[in-house]
């Protein structure tokens, strides 16, 4: 017997509605900005509905970019998670299958710093930014600012990628991050 507690249909289509009403509430303000009462208004449901499955809106958010960054870390067998260019080649491919929400994402700066910050983390260097030291060396500092300026250049190419409409096949813009990042690395080292 499983023991994993199991979504129900009827969860599963309201999460679907309050997503969808979040991404078109997202197009015209950022999710900071969007509050319960009109989230639940386009949605068409009431606030027990939605609190018995969030509390802000800011959680749908959360929980749809937990599932986009779950399904980027779950890089198929027939790609080389340690390959920058099928990891981005992957990563492009899962965000033009959530490009409704990664479009409106790039909207909201602040969102998108956070999912940018999360994104990083989960990088192999991410120590260097997160266990940075309160009085660095001048080592330290450099390899920290080399990292940034790399993952940065990167994620600007993914943003701009993102903000004109992600109309470039996958295979240029994985290709363009990893010619950008490799010719990068060894400033990272």
């Amino acid at each position: 017997m499983n023991n994993t507690p199991r979504e129900d249909h009827r969860t599963r289509l309201t999460k679907i509605i309050i997503r969808q009403a979040l991404i078109e509430l997202m197009e015209e303000k950022p999710v900071s900005a969007i509050t319960v009462s009109e989230l639940c208004r386009v949605a068409g449901i009431g606030r027990t509905t939605f609190y018995a499955h969030y509390n802000v809106p800011e959680d749908v958010a959360t929980e749809i970019q937990d599932e986009v960054i779950a399904k980027i870390l779950t890089v198929p067998d027939n790609l080389n998670p340690s390959s920058i260019y099928d990891t981005m080649l992957w990563h492009c491919r899962v965000t033009l299958e959530n490009r409704d929400y990664c479009l409106i994402l790039s909207r909201d700066h602040e969102a998108m710093r956070k999912f940018r910050q999360r994104m990083l983390a989960m990088t192999t260097d991410a120590s260097i930014l997160n266990d940075f030291p309160g009085d660095p060396t001048p080592e330290q500092s450099a390899k920290r600012f080399a990292l940034l300026a790399v993952s940065e250049g990167c994620a600007g190419i993914m943003n701009d990628w993102h903000e004109r409409g992600l109309k470039e096949p996958p295979e240029l813009v994985a290709r363009m991050v990893t010619d950008f990042a490799e010719k990068n690395q060894d400033w990272v080292k």
